[in-house]
């Protein structure tokens, strides 16, 4: 009896103790990581394309045009890259310079064929410059001041 009284009091002071515990399910700690694998796929695809286009970005501009004029004259991937760049970067800045009005920001009309004439004349004469430079001259001599 006196055992009793004594373990009563213990109880009461310590109050209700729960047992929780947590069931796990093996196929959904699957599922979860398998998911977790693809995310990061795809985040790494996405990165890699983003990448891949940046860096062809970031050289095509960087390129000297006494590397263009060789591109021009062999044709060929680099060539193409090159001129899509210019393209690109002049339209860019043209679509910049339209302003909220809608109007043009260019008194030419913008082909690749004048785009590839006016880059290869002008970096024959400046071999030392770069194509970003060659792009900042022809939209500086072809823009419209509004």
């Amino acid at each position: 009896m006196n055992r009793i009284a004594s373990i009563i009091p213990l109880c009461l002071l310590a109050g209700a103790a729960y047992a929780t515990f947590e069931i796990q399910d093996p196929a959904n700690q699957i599922i979860d990581e398998l998911q977790k694998e693809q995310e990061e796929k795809a985040d790494q695809q996405s990165d890699t394309a983003g990448n891949s286009a940046t860096q062809v970005s970031h050289q095509a501009g960087n390129t000297p045009c006494s590397d263009f004029v060789s591109y021009q004259k062999q044709g060929g991937q680099n060539y193409r890259e090159s001129l899509d760049w210019m393209v690109g970067f002049i339209e860019g800045a043209r679509y910049q310079q339209a302003g909220p009005q809608g109007t043009s920001g260019s008194s030419v009309n913008l082909d690749a064929g004048a785009v590839s004439a006016w880059t290869v004349r002008y970096c024959q004469e400046n071999l030392q410059n770069k194509l970003v430079e060659a792009a900042a001259v022809f939209i500086d001599e072809f823009s419209v001041s509004n």
